[in-house]
């Protein structure tokens, strides 16, 4: 709604609606479960795929799509060797949702990419202070909320 608001509608913006609803519901999961279902990152992978590429086809400037793309792959790549290098600490699922912020948020432009991956890391940063504080340092965190919110973040940045 705040995106159709600034920007007018456009072919996109359904996806990023239906994105944005999953989200809720990915988060929830990932609270009580802590786990992030590939089924529901699937679908908004691939509501944003087919929206991004209607509307790529419909301009005709495929730019936007790339970028995307890069961004989801640059993402991806960089989580999944943290994934690896740290076993236990960052879970599969947050590598793949990872990505889909990258590629949902690439669509925009790098500095809102950008801009969405960072404010999901700092806010998980300082949710995982306060929990070390509080609950000691074995308390496990869900990270799929905090990238969730850093998205809406940057969601936010590209509306204004």
């Amino acid at each position: 709604m705040i995106l159709g608001t600034f920007l007018g509608w456009s072919i996109v913006m359904p996806a990023y609606w239906l994105c944005g609803l999953l989200a809720v519901g990915l988060a929830i999961i990932d609270v009580h479960v802590r786990r992030l279902p590939y089924a529901i990152t699937g679908v908004m992978y691939a509501s944003c795929a087919v929206a991004f590429g209607v509307s790529a086809a419909g301009s005709g400037d495929a730019r936007p799509l790339v970028r995307a793309v890069l961004a989801a792959a640059l993402a991806s790549m960089g989580f999944l060797v943290l994934a690896l290098a740290f076993p236990g600490q960052l879970g599969l699922g947050d590598v793949v949702l990872v990505g889909w912020v990258a590629f949902s948020l690439g669509w925009f432009g790098w500095r809102v990419a950008v801009v969405g991956l960072l404010a999901g890391l700092i806010i998980q940063a300082a949710v995982g202070i306060l929990v070390r504080v509080r609950a000691g340092p074995r308390r496990a965190l869900p990270m799929g909320p905090a990238l969730l919110i850093g998205w809406l973040v940057g969601v936010l940045v590209a509306a204004w």
